[in-house]
């Protein structure tokens, strides 16, 4: 069971892991999501072995306990296959640099106690337990204001826009935004992208976290498009509504 109330557990990573391109499943951005606020982003010795339970998994997704075994015994053992890529910034010579790894060393069920237990490799608790030596470097948000969104997408669009909180303003070329979404030659027209990625991430987000956005172009070569920005602000508390994940998760 969670310890605390679930609406107090905040999702905390580095900025590095939140501009990081990968491509995940749904529920395996959700187990992750959960698996990561029992991570202390600001002490280095700690348990790096992460258990989820089953009735966690019910409670903050609004799940029926009866499926929450299948799902989360599926996304830990997928996501020992997930990669993440890092771009490390340009070299001597102005050519981007990258690294790349695995979100978990290994993933094992335990059925009988209706859990899964993950385990993060050394080269990722860099990005998830140093907020202590680069505060501003570092991103958090609560996890109930991200867990009703529907897609991979609008979670990650949501991420990248709370590292920008202080100062409400997103701005991203649409060659990063392909990158971190990991589109991999995907929606190749700007049409198709605003269509199928950025309009229902949006409508998304408006409707199922605690900001409201709007965006825009910002800048353009010719006719093609560069660079988006994304304004977003708190909704007040009464607009917020947090009440059933399951219909369309």
């Amino acid at each position: 069971m969670l310890q605390t109330k679930k609406e107090n557990h905040s999702v905390s990573q580095s900025n590095h892991l939140i501009r990081a391109a990968y491509d995940l499943s749904l529920n395996e951005k959700r187990l992750l999501m959960l698996a990561l606020t029992k991570v202390n982003p600001k002490k280095w010795e700690q348990d790096w072995e992460i258990s989820v339970h089953a009735n966690e998994w019910a409670s903050v997704f609004s799940k029926e306990i009866k499926h929450s075994y299948g799902e989360i015994e599926s996304a830990a053992t997928q996501l020992e296959d997930r990669k993440l890529t890092f771009r490390t910034g340009p070299d001597v010579n102005g050519k981007k640099t990258f690294e790349s790894g695995r979100w978990v060393a290994w993933a094992r069920y335990i059925p009988g106690e209706g859990r899964v237990t993950l385990e993060i490799p050394k080269g990722l608790r860099k990005y998830l337990a140093f907020a202590m030596l680069e505060e501003d470097g570092f991103t958090s948000y609560k996890l109930m204001a991200a867990a009703k969104l529907r897609t991979v997408h609008s979670i990650r669009l949501y991420e990248q826009m709370m590292s920008w909180k202080s100062t409400g303003t997103l701005y991203i070329t649409v060659e990063d935004l392909r990158d971190v979404l990991e589109l991999d030659g995907k929606y190749k027209l700007f049409s198709d992208l605003r269509k199928w990625v950025i309009n229902p991430s949006m409508k998304d987000i408006n409707k199922n976290s605690d900001f409201q956005v709007d965006w825009d172009v910002h800048k353009k070569a010719g006719r093609k498009i560069t660079s988006l920005v994304f304004r977003f602000q708190k909704k007040k508390q009464k607009e917020l509504d947090f009440g059933d994940l399951a219909e369309g998760a």
